[in-house]
């Protein structure tokens, strides 16, 4: 009886690892093609609903950002989450985007 409970606690810790998420993207807008600067970028790592680690970035001259998490002792990866906001756009969500992958914002029509 034991040996089963060591057993399952070595298990256990065995899966607890690290996890990490990174992303470096580009922000364009939808009808121009140009870069957007100053876009707001909140970046979250989520878990079953639970969300962790809200950071907050912007977008530079060239439309880029950078966000990423590490996270200890899990047994399940989070998945990042970014929302995308700027004035006169319309806010934009993106899960476990690609690296280097070019994300379009559509303005808002007046």
């Amino acid at each position: 009886m034991q040996k089963g409970v060591l057993f399952v606690i070595v298990i256990f810790f065995a899966s607890c690892g690290e996890c990490s998420r990174y992303a470096k993207n580009y922000v364009i807008d939808k009808e121009t093609h140009k870069p957007i600067f100053g876009v707001q970028v909140l970046s979250v790592a989520a878990t079953n609903g639970k969300q962790e680690f809200d950071t907050y970035t912007y977008t530079d001259s060239i439309g880029s950002f950078e966000a990423m998490f590490t996270k200890a002792n899990v047994t399940q990866c989070p998945v990042l989450k970014l929302s995308l906001t700027k004035t006169g756009y319309y806010p934009l969500r993106v899960w476990d985007p690609i690296l280097g992958d070019t994300l379009v914002m559509q303005k808002v029509n007046n």
